[in-house]
């Protein structure tokens, strides 16, 4: 989709856009930090938690992939980090695999009102999991990382098929109509190097996987599905190029801007640029 299959970049650029990523990374970072470092200013750390978390990684340039719209491991997995005091953020690293689909359940629990669990509607996919209640069940030694499958869907550009995933403990399996399936033991080959997808030795796992994955999804249908949303939204496309034109993200007006370096100069942070 990007054309770097028919112009390559050289070495040089490889090595700026991945020093441009990590310099992206460390700006967040030290801005994380200094939003911990100011609620302990404040003594609001003991009442605060505070989630890290984004929408996908990116590849750079692994495989001759960029950017996100791969299922490989750069590209889907994604930081998940709750910092809060411990009486309700058991401090650790847990290993069982999350979603975040468990976003929402943590939140609630956070706040007081936490969801019922259905554990056949977490096994399913359909709801998720406070991140506090596995971390609890993981210290405790209950279940395992087999219990529960994650999902990853894609039906954006990029590819011409949709695109699913699933992964199960240490296996992911990839199946794209079109393209042969992938199976990646991700444990014993993080870089995802060894397809096992047509090895005899797995192929109970990947039937199993595919077996799950058809009882979800219905390609045929998706394949029909998808074109026909993108049909009917041209037409939004179509209205939204005339006239006044507006940018998705907020670009506020300057008269906007102006009422909230007002808010932020009482609040004694100063005016906001721009």
């Amino acid at each position: 989709m990007c054309g770097f299959d028919r112009t390559p970049p050289t070495a040089a650029e490889v090595a700026t856009a991945r020093r441009a990523y990590y310099a992206a990374i460390s700006y967040i970072d030290d801005h994380v930090g200094r939003i911990l470092s100011r609620l302990e200013e404040l003594g609001l750390a003991e009442d605060t938690v505070v989630v890290v978390t984004s929408d996908h990684g990116d590849m750079l340039g692994e495989r001759g992939l960029w950017y996100t719209m791969s299922p490989f491991e750069r590209s889907a997995r994604v930081p998940l980090i709750v910092r809060g005091p411990e009486r309700w953020v058991r401090p650790g690293r847990y290993t069982r695999p999350v979603t975040l689909l468990d976003l929402m359940p943590t939140l609630c629990e956070l706040a007081g009102t936490p969801v019922e669990e259905d554990p056949e509607a977490v096994a399913s996919g359909r709801l998720g999991r406070s991140l506090l209640a596995t971390a609890r069940r993981e210290a405790a030694g209950e279940g395992d990382d087999t219990e529960r499958d994650v999902r990853i869907e894609y039906l954006a550009e990029g590819t011409h098929h949709p695109q699913l995933t699933l992964v199960r403990s240490r296996h992911k399996l990839v199946v794209c109509p079109g393209d042969p399936d992938l199976l990646f033991d991700v444990e014993a080959d993080p870089h995802e190097l060894t397809d096992l997808a047509e090895d005899p030795g797995h192929a109970g796992l990947r039937e199993s996987m595919r077996a799950d994955l058809a009882t979800r999804y219905d390609l045929a249908a998706l394949e029909r599905e998808v074109p026909a949303s993108q049909e009917r939204r041209t037409l939004v496309a179509g209205a939204l190029s005339r006239g006044r034109r507006r940018a998705w993200d907020l670009v506020p007006d300057a008269e906007q801007r102006y009422v909230r370096g007002d808010f932020w100069d009482a609040l004694g942070y100063g005016r906001i640029p721009g």
